[in-house]
C-alpha cells in the first residue's frame, strides 16, 4: 500500500485531534472532576497514535502512547487532575504538534521526547499497561448496535499481534467487516492479550465466518454478541460519547487549490455575466434578455455556492487562542477570562489563515498592555480575573472580528511622554491631542508603550504591523479605547479575496479600481471648494474637521491633462484616519475577479492587484494605504 497517498490526511486529521486535545485539558483545568474532557482527550489521543502506527510514524506513536498512559490513569481514577498534571498534558500536547510537524516535513529537525517523557512517566506510575490489559479482558463489545464477534487468542499463542492482523484481514475479506474494536494499530502494542471485537454485517453466515476466524486465528476462540440500539448501555464512558456525540457530516476532503482553481473560473463567469448583461442593455431584444436574466441568476448561485464551499468556521483558527491567553496570563502573573463568540461564523480559509498572527499579537497585547495585575484591578475596585472577549460576527459582505478586554485601555499621558521622547510630537502639540489623534500615534510604525521586553511583547513590533496587514487584505482596523475601562479592536475584512467589490475611478483618462470596502462617501466637490495651506491641501465640510486631500494624479504621475472643473473625492477610512483620493469621475461601482501579479522593481508599491473589467479592460487595483505612503514626505 503507498502510504504517502494518505499522508495528507493524517496530517489534517492530526491537527484536528490536536487543536481538540488544547481546548479538552483547558476544559479540564477549569473543572477538574470533567471525566467528559478525560473520555475526549483519550479518544483524540488514541486516535493520533492509531493513525500514526498505521502510517509506520512509529515516534509520533510511541509519543501518544505515553500520553495515553497518563489519560488512563486519569480516567481509571488513579490519578487527578491537579495543576502540575495538567501542564504535563499541555506540554504533551505541544509534543505531539512538534513531533506530528516533523514527518510532515515542517519541522526539519526531529523532536527529541526524553525529558518531557521522564516527566510524564513519573506522573503515570506503574500498573498502568497490566491494568488497561484486565479491563479489556472483562468488557463486552462497544455500545454500538450491530453484530460483534468477540475475538480470543489462546493464551500461549506467538505473536498475537500479528496473528489479531490476519484475522482482521480475512474478516475484511468477506466484505462484511464494518469495524475493528480496538483499533487494528494497537495490536502492536506491547500489553496487547489477544482479545479484540469485530463487527459485521448482520446478514453474514456466523457458522461459516466463525470457522473462518478460528481458523487464521489458529485455534482462537470465536463468539458472537448481538447488541440491540434499545439494549444500549449509556454508562461511563459510552455515555460520555453519546452526550458528546454528533452527526458525522456528509463531507467530502477537497485539496484546496482544487477550490482555489474552481473559483478562477467561477470569476471569470462573474466577468461574462457582466459582459452579457451590457450587451443586453445595448441591443435589448426579448430572448437576449430572458437568456441574460437567466445566464445572471445560475452564475450568482454557482458564485454564492463556491463561496460556502470554501467557507471554514473561525473555531478552527480560534481554538488555538485560549491555550495562547491562559499562557501569556500565566508567564505575567495575571489572571484572565477568556471568551469566545461567535465560533460558528464561516470566512474564506485564505482570508482565515492571514489573519492567524495579526489576532496572536491582540491577544497577548490585551494581556499585556491591556489587563492589571490582580491586586492592582482589585485596588481599582475591580474583579481580580480581568476579561477578554475574542467574537466574529457576520455584517453583510464582511465579518467583523472583534478583542475585547477590560483592562486599563490606552494611557493617554504614556502615549504622549513617548511621543515626545521619540520626536514625533512636540510640547506645543501634546497639550491639544484629541482621542484620534493618540490613536493615531499608536499606529505610528514602531511605537510601543512597553516599559521592558518580554516574551510577550516590547520590542517594537506596534499595532502598525496588524493595521497593514489587516489593510493588504482589503480589511479595516479600528480602535476605541477608554482609559480605565478597556479596549476594543475591531477587524472588518472582507468574505474572500479572489471576488471584490470596487469603485471604479477615471483619472486622467485611465480606470482604477478602489475596494468598496474602504471607500466610506463619495462627494461632488469644485475647485473652491478645498484650499492650500502651507502646501497641504484640505477638503472642507466632510465631518467635524477637515481631512485631507491627496490628488490621484499627482501620485499616479499622470500626463498633463487638464482638469476638470468639478471632480470627485472619494472619502476613505484607514483605521481611524480619514483620507479623501480626488478623482475625475466616479465610473460605477462593479464586482471583480482579483487577479494577483508579480510587479517589477519600477512598479508603485500602491498597486495590490489587477482585475479584468466587463469590456476585457485590463484595471490595477490601488491600495489606500499604499497611495497614503507614497505621498508622505
Amino acid at each position: 500500500m503507498e502510504l504517502e497517498r494518505y499522508a495528507e490526511l493524517f496530517f489534517a486529521e492530526s491537527r484536528e485531534h490536536l487543536s481538540a486535545m488544547s481546548q479538552l485539558i483547558l476544559e479540564l483545568e477549569a473543572r477538574p472532576g470533567d471525566l467528559e474532557a478525560v473520555h475526549g482527550l483519550f479518544r483524540a489521543v488514541h486516535t493520533i497514535k492509531g493513525m500514526a502506527a498505521s502510517m509506520g510514524y512509529g515516534a509520533v506513536s510511541a509519543l501518544a502512547h505515553e500520553v495515553e498512559n497518563l489519560l488512563d490513569a486519569l480516567r481509571s481514577g488513579r490519578r487527578r487532575a491537579e495543576p502540575a498534571l495538567v501542564d504535563v498534558l499541555l506540554e504533551g500536547a505541544d509534543a505531539l504538534e512538534l513531533a506530528v510537524a516533523h514527518v510532515a516535513g515542517e519541522r526539519p529537525e526531529p523532536y527529541d521526547p526524553g525529558p518531557y517523557l521522564a516527566r510524564l512517566r513519573a506522573f503515570v506510575g506503574g500498573g498502568a499497561a497490566a491494568g488497561a490489559a484486565a479491563r479489556r479482558r472483562d468488557t463486552g463489545p462497544p455500545a454500538v448496535p450491530g453484530l460483534w464477534a468477540r475475538v480470543q487468542l489462546a493464551e500461549d499463542a506467538p505473536l498475537k499481534g500479528a496473528r489479531a492482523f490476519l484475522v482482521v484481514r480475512a474478516a475484511e475479506e468477506t466484505g462484511r467487516l464494518a469495524e475493528c474494536h480496538p483499533p487494528v494499530a494497537s495490536f502492536q502494542e506491547p500489553e496487547f492479550d489477544g482479545w479484540f471485537f469485530l463487527r459485521f454485517d448482520p446478514a453474514i453466515d456466523r457458522q461459516a465466518t466463525r470457522a473462518l476466524l478460528t481458523r487464521m486465528g489458529d485455534g482462537a476462540a470465536v463468539d458472537f454478541v448481538e447488541v440491540a440500539e434499545e439494549t444500549v448501555a449509556m454508562e461511563g464512558e459510552a455515555a460520555s460519547q453519546a452526550r458528546t456525540h454528533r452527526p458525522r457530516p456528509n463531507s467530502l476532503r477537497v485539496d484546496i487549490s482544487r477550490l482555489d482553481a474552481l473559483q478562477d473560473q467561477i470569476g471569470e463567469l462573474v466577468v461574462l455575466r457582466s459582459s452579457l448583461r451590457r450587451a443586453a442593455r445595448e441591443h435589448p431584444t426579448g430572448e437576449l434578455l430572458q437568456l441574460s436574466a437567466r445566464a445572471y441568476r445560475l452564475i450568482s448561485a454557482l458564485q454564492d455556492e463556491i463561496m460556502k464551499a470554501r467557507m471554514v468556521p473561525v473555531w478552527q483558527v480560534f481554538d488555538r487562542f485560549p491555550r495562547l491567553v491562559r499562557d501569556a496570563g500565566r508567564t505575567l502573573g495575571k489572571e484572565v477570562e477568556f471568551i469566545v463568540e461567535g465560533q460558528e461564523i464561516g470566512l474564506d480559509r485564505s482570508v482565515l489563515d492571514e489573519i492567524v498572527d495579526p489576532l496572536v499579537h491582540l491577544l497577548r497585547n490585551a494581556v499585556d498592555h491591556g489587563i492589571e495585575s490582580p491586586e492592582e484591578r482589585e485596588g481599582l475596585g475591580k474583579p481580580r480575573i480581568g476579561r477578554i472577549v475574542l467574537s466574529a460576527a457576520r455584517e453583510g459582505a464582511s465579518v467583523v472580528i472583534t478583542v475585547q478586554d477590560d483592562g486599563r485601555g490606552i494611557a493617554r499621558a504614556r502615549v504622549i511622554a513617548k511621543a515626545l521622547g521619540a520626536g514625533l510630537i512636540s510640547e506645543a502639540e501634546s497639550g491639544t491631542l484629541e482621542d484620534e489623534d493618540i490613536i493615531r500615534l499608536v499606529l505610528r510604525t514602531g511605537f510601543s508603550t512597553a516599559e521592558r521586553i518580554t516574551g510577550i511583547s516590547g520590542r517594537g513590533v506596534g499595532m502598525d504591523v496588524v493595521a497593514n496587514k489587516v489593510r493588504a487584505l482589503g480589511g479595516n482596523f479600528e480602535i476605541r479605547s477608554v482609559e480605565g475601562k478597556g479596549t476594543r479592536i475591531a477587524i472588518r475584512l472582507p468574505l474572500t479575496l479572489a471576488i471584490s467589490r470596487v469603485l471604479l475611478v477615471r483619472v486622467a483618462g485611465e480606470v482604477y479600481a478602489i475596494p468598496r470596502m474602504l471607500v466610506r462617501e463619495t462627494l461632488e466637490v469644485g475647485r473652491d471648494a478645498w484650499s492650500r495651506a502651507d502646501g497641504s491641501e484640505l477638503l472642507i465640510g466632510v465631518g467635524e474637521k477637515p481631512v485631507a486631500v491627496l490628488r490621484l494624479r499627482r501620485i499616479l504621475e499622470c500626463p498633463a491633462r487638464p482638469e476638470p472643473a468639478r471632480a470627485v473625492a472619494a472619502v476613505t477610512d484607514l483605521g481611524d484616519s480619514r483620507v479623501a483620493f480626488l478623482v475625475d469621475e466616479v465610473v460605477e461601482e462593479q464586482e471583480i475577479v482579483v487577479k494577483s501579479f508579480e510587479p517589477t522593481k519600477e512598479t508603485p508599491p500602491f498597486f495590490s492587484g489587477a482585475t479584468i473589467l466587463a469590456d476585457g479592460r485590463p484595471t490595477l487595483i490601488l491600495d489606500p494605504a499604499g497611495l497614503v505612503a507614497a505621498a508622505s514626505p
